[in-house]
């Protein structure tokens, strides 16, 4: 859940992604609350009260790997620093701090993928509130998109959680830009199939479900249009990479530095996407 085609043919493309120094995708992987995270907030316990104070979340907590079975992979959420910005009795704002601890669990098939969020998050007063937004059908991505009821069968505390890994953008917001995995699930090879409005210089790389390369699969100048780039199953070593879920991910940045405000080494846009191996 983490970073990606050829030779650039100018040298100013080469500009554009460095290549890291280590192949290893730090683990655990820092994510950041976006808008529009919440928390509208009842009582301590489900279904006891509808919620009567509710204010935005900030913040951000360490997404750790912890190991896969069959095809779900499963992770831990550490380190939380939440704040909670909530009406205060002089008519303001005063900031709350959260704590907490979380599990996060995937499974990527297609048609069938789902995924689940818990979390026990603790505010200043001392009460724990469990969320757990049980299993949830459709696309798996980097990003965390989950809107929670502490109880499912009435409206009380929800809390909503938009998270985003460093750098990572999912959707990629431009029309036109996509990167799949097909067939997925796979057996032997898989093609992954990038589609860009324009020519750009980039990587793409499988990824294990804990972030470390796997394999570099294009690197330098991508076509626009749609490209299939293919996969054997081997790692780097030429050994075949076992089953279960990986990660395919682009790194995609324009090719024409005038496209970049700051006219530097523009910032690469990062695309992923899971998928299931089978033997």
């Amino acid at each position: 859940m983490r970073q990606h085609p050829l030779v650039p043919v100018v040298a100013l493309a080469t500009l554009a992604l460095a290549t890291p120094a280590s192949t290893q995708v730090p683990d655990p992987v820092p994510y950041t609350l976006t808008s529009p995270s919440d928390l509208a907030y009842g009582c301590a316990q489900p279904c006891m009260c509808a919620w009567f104070v509710r204010g935005p979340l900030s913040g951000g907590f360490l997404l750790h790997f912890t190991g896969e079975d069959s095809f779900r992979a499963h992770y831990e959420l550490l380190d939380f620093a939440w704040r909670w910005e909530i009406p205060d009795s002089a008519g303001g704002t005063r900031i709350e701090t959260l704590a907490g601890r979380g599990t996060y669990d995937m499974d990527p098939l297609p048609g069938v993928g789902s995924q689940r969020l818990q979390l026990d998050l603790t505010t200043e007063d001392g009460f724990e509130h469990h969320f757990d937004s049980r299993w949830v059908t459709g696309p798996v991505s980097a990003a965390l998109d989950f809107e929670i009821p502490m109880g499912h069968a009435c409206h009380d505390s929800v809390l909503r959680v938009v998270a985003l890994p460093p750098n990572e953008h999912v959707p990629p917001g431009e029309p036109g830009v996509r990167l799949t995995a097909t067939p997925n699930p796979a057996r032997g090879g898989a093609d992954f199939v990038l589609v860009l409005p324009k020519a750009a210089v980039g990587q793409v790389e499988v990824l294990s479900v804990s972030g470390q390369l796997v394999a570099a699969i294009a690197n330098g100048i991508l076509p626009a249009g749609e490209s299939r780039l293919h996969w054997d199953g081997r790692n780097a070593a030429g050994a075949d990479a076992g089953v279960g879920v990986f990660w395919v991910r682009g790194r995609i940045a324009p090719l024409d530095l005038s496209e970049c405000a700051a006219c530097g080494a523009p910032e690469p846009r990062t695309l992923v996407h899971p998928f299931v191996r089978l033997r």
